[in-house]
């Protein structure tokens, strides 16, 4: 039997493991206990052992330590900062995997009570990532990986290029700002969201946090990009009303099919663009696409350009209509109904198609990407229906009276008729009789030759 792992408090035992196993097949770990006890084979603490990660690295391929030595938490049951455990091991390439996970039991203020944040906590940090977790209830933490990380189709097997899973890092708005002036990119949309949390429960003015990050980046001065400021609620747009630099976008998170007036008047107070999902643009039934919806025309009306969102490039996000090609559902939006922009998660395809000569339907070259006819493949995909059955008419019911009780005479002498009469079968009455006596002798002889 192979061991993917095995683990152990006390440092002799793993020594006496070392060569025993194939370090490719079986990683040794040696488990930290509380940071005052002492390992049995040094004297030592485990404090004072974990200070020396490199002799640790000389016979264990990593460690397995209590979730406070990575994130600690104070008397009253709030995180303190993160300590450099994680970062210091991987930079000499041991592995961390951290224990003490339980549902059932509390650990600090900062989850809510909700264990797959305390999960997410260690493994979707900005700055490292834990290499395993050991927990109690292994379908949370499950749940925490599959479900709620940035792999919205793991169920359809389409994942996102996991070799990179656990690389890159998240920016700061001061650092993404920078990056942005220096690429070469036509704007930038910052979306806010949450804010009225923010400001009530953690004391954070992001408003004021975003706003300040952009004077700070001289973004309200310079006119050589675009500055999109997205949001779901009305009062952070109205905060950036005086920013003339700015263009303000309600982002609507229902999907709808339609918009009153008074709804687009409402909009157009706070905004100057509109993002809406794409199903709010195209309805859809069962993956076809059934026809154009009202909103498109309503906001046009109103002056307010349009954004739509959801594009992907996963086969299983787009409708038939569009035969798995991402450029194809990009063309029906870009080309057939003259969208403002496209807010996807794959930007470089988005990029390519629009710097494709191919893009353009009125170039009349001999190859353009075309948009597609909502509604147009499910009327081909549809069955022809046939002609229903008849009705059941009274007629079918009702039979004629039954003919009077002819007396028959015992004594009379039996007379054969001239002529039998007429069966709707065309054959004589006697005929019929003798088939069927013959039915009758073939099924009991057929019963009989089974016993």
């Amino acid at each position: 039997m192979d061991f993917d792992y095995i683990s152990s408090p006390e440092i002799r035992f793993l020594k006496g493991l070392n060569g025993k196993f194939g370090k490719a097949k079986t990683k040794l770990i040696i488990r930290f206990l509380d940071a005052g006890a002492v390992e049995p084979s040094t004297n030592q603490t485990y404090s004072s052992i974990l200070k020396s990660l490199a002799t640790i690295k000389s016979f264990a391929s990593g460690i397995l330590v209590p979730k406070s030595y990575i994130w600690p938490v104070n008397k009253d049951k709030y995180l303190e900062s993160a300590t450099t455990l994680v970062t210091d091991a991987h930079n000499l390439g041991v592995e961390v995997h951290a224990y003490n996970f339980a549902n059932d039991q509390p650990a600090s203020y900062n989850y809510s009570f909700d264990p797959t944040a305390e999960y997410l906590q260690f493994i979707d940090h900005s700055n490292f990532s834990v290499d395993g977790m050991h927990t109690d209830f292994p379908s949370t933490a499950s749940a925490a990986v599959a479900a709620l990380l940035a792999n919205p189709f793991s169920s359809a097997n389409l994942v996102r290029n996991p070799a990179a899973k656990n690389q890159g890092k998240f920016m700061t708005l001061a650092k993404f700002l920078d990056f942005a002036k220096t690429s070469a990119v036509s704007g930038i949309l910052i979306s806010i969201e949450n804010a009225p949390y923010l400001a009530s429960k953690k004391g954070l003015d992001i408003v004021n946090a975003v706003s300040s990050a952009l004077t700070n980046a001289s973004y309200d001065k310079q006119t050589t990009q675009k500055v999109l400021i997205q949001s779901d609620d009305t009062s952070v747009l109205s905060m950036f009303k005086n920013s003339s630099s700015y263009k303000r976008v309600f982002k609507v998170e229902e999907t709808i099919s339609d918009a009153s007036k008074s709804a687009v008047d409402k909009i157009k107070k706070y905004a100057d663009a509109v993002v809406v999902a794409k199903t709010s643009l195209i309805a859809s039934s069962n993956s076809f696409l059934t026809g154009l919806t009202a909103v498109r025309d309503k906001m046009l009306a109103a002056n307010l350009s349009i954004y739509v969102s959801g594009l992907r490039n996963e086969l299983v996000s787009m409708p038939f209509d569009c035969f798995s090609d991402p450029l194809v559902e990009m063309a029906t939006y870009a080309a057939g109904l003259g969208v403002d922009g496209i807010i996807t998660e794959y930007p470089a395809t988005v990029s390519a198609y629009f710097r494709s000569p191919c893009f353009d339907v009125e170039a009349n070259l001999p190859f353009t990407i075309s948009p597609v006819e909502p509604g147009s493949l499910l009327k081909e995909a549809q069955p022809e229906v046939p002609s229903p059955c008849p009705a059941l008419d009274a007629a079918d019911i009702v039979d004629p009276p039954l003919p009077p009780v002819v007396k028959i005479s015992e004594t009379a002498p039996v007379v054969a008729p001239a002529s039998s009469p007429a069966h709707p079968s065309g054959q004589p009455a006697n005929a019929a009789n003798a088939a069927l006596c013959l039915l009758t002798v073939m099924l009991s002889f057929i019963y009989l030759s089974y016993q």
